[in-house]
């Protein structure tokens, strides 16, 4: 690949570098059932570890996109061994999926609304009948 096809690449947005020093974590927040994807940069977004069992950890917020009018966060929490290799994680107000349940949880996010039924039997009747005291209410001849 010559220089000029790389600055092409790297300007067109296909220049993303080395994807082995990127994690993506996938997560569903609690209260608004969204999929949220997170990327962590294994170079530049590690801090060194106070923990014995651990030589890196990295805090990450993330914040619902509010679509569906529900904003929701959730706090993800990793520990890495000397490699940069995912010892654990923790999920704070959200669950960890995998990237089969992560494309799941996405196309269910996604979809339509499902349409609402007519009401049936005793509520039909309840709603005719409201129906109907709206209409003599407002067809009644003023005084």
């Amino acid at each position: 690949m010559s220089l000029l096809d790389r600055l092409k690449a790297l300007f067109a947005g296909g220049g993303r570098g080395d994807d082995r020093h990127v994690l993506a974590v996938h997560i569903l927040t609690h209260r608004c059932r969204e999929p949220i994807r997170v990327e962590i940069n294994l170079r530049n977004e590690l801090s060194p570890a106070e923990e014995p069992d651990a030589a890196f950890f990295v805090r990450k917020l993330v914040l619902g996109s509010g679509r569906k009018r529900c904003f929701d966060r959730a706090e993800v929490l990793l520990w890495f061994d000397q490699g940069r290799k995912l010892l654990r994680h923790q999920v704070q107000g959200g669950r960890w999926l995998s990237p089969e349940e992560y494309q799941a949880e996405l196309e269910r996010f996604h979809a339509p609304p499902p349409p609402e039924e007519p009401p049936t039997g005793a509520e039909a009747g309840s709603q005719e009948g409201i129906q109907a005291d709206s209409q003599q209410e407002t067809s009644s001849p003023a005084p």
